[in-house]
């Protein structure tokens, strides 16, 4: 990902990678003051805890590189990411888009987008 700007890894107490989060300039004609989110889990890592905190964590970095506003993409399917980034306040859904699968199935994607006050510069942290 050569476009990234930040590069966030989470370890556990054995130093095992839980999630990596990127943070990037927005694409698709977003607006040049937005970032993206890239958040990965780990499958056996994956719990509303470890979400919430990787979001608060994207949302930090995204504030300290100053941009107005992050975007946030999942499918909607993807029940577990659709409540926490539902639940965390200043998200909303901003649209839909029809995607699919490598095996050619149907899928919606959703986009959310919370505006950010870059004049808050603190860290939220972690795990």
């Amino acid at each position: 990902m050569t476009l990234a700007d930040k590069y966030v890894l989470e370890e556990d107490v054995n130093q095992n990678i839980i999630a990596y989060i990127i943070i990037h300039k927005s694409r698709f004609n977003r607006g040049v003051r937005n970032a993206d989110a890239l958040i990965i889990v780990r499958p056996e890592c994956m719990s509303p805890d470890v979400l919430e905190t990787c979001l608060s964590l994207a949302i930090s970095l995204a504030r300290a590189a100053r941009f107005r506003g992050l975007y946030v993409d999942t499918f909607a399917s993807n029940i577990e990411v659709m409540k926490a980034v539902s639940g965390i306040p200043g998200f909303s859904e901003v649209a839909q888009l029809p995607s699919w699968t490598l095996d050619h199935s149907d899928v919606t994607s959703i986009i959310f987008y919370k505006e950010l006050d870059i004049r808050t510069q603190c860290f939220q942290c972690c795990i």
